[in-house]
């Protein structure tokens, strides 16, 4: 009997150890001819200026009450128009927005038994983002809504 015993832990061992060396691999998108990075439309440099970076931040608060009968959600998310109004505010002769980052930052405690209890939680958004004008060139140019413009 310990001899099987001893049998199945060394099994066991070199199935962790095999699990463990096939099951954990790393993609690097950049190289990765099929990956999402090559999903993403290139940009020439030289096709706008950059005219600053804008910034825009809210706050969402989520309250659920005990056994989650009601909840209650206020305030607001990042939104991609919220993103458009800022830098039309900041820099009035905008074109576009390119290199959008949106953090999201948590505050509050949830847990398994948090639809039980209830509680409430904390979203704060902080969104990134450059504003560019566009320099004139000839042929369809496509604008921020998807329809092309001929110049």
């Amino acid at each position: 009997m310990k001899s099987f015993t001893k049998l199945f832990r060394v099994i066991a061992l070199i199935a962790v150890i095999g699990v463990a060396a096939v099951g954990c691999t790393t993609i690097d998108l950049k190289t990765n001819m099929d990956g999402e990075y090559n999903k993403i439309p290139k940009i020439a440099g030289k096709d706008f200026d950059i005219l600053g970076h804008i910034t825009v931040n809210t706050t969402e608060t989520i309250v659920v009450s005990a056994l989650s009968l009601e909840t209650t959600v206020s305030g607001e998310r990042i939104t991609y128009d919220l993103m458009l109004q800022e830098a039309k505010k900041s820099y009035p002769g905008f074109s576009d927005i390119i290199n959008i980052r949106i953090d999201k930052i948590e505050k509050g405690k949830k847990g398994p038994f948090f639809w039980l209890t209830g509680g409430t939680t904390t979203y704060d958004y902080i969104g990134n983002a450059l504003a560019i004008r566009r320099k004139r060139q000839k042929g369809p140019v496509l604008l921020a809504d998807g329809r092309n413009h001929h110049l």
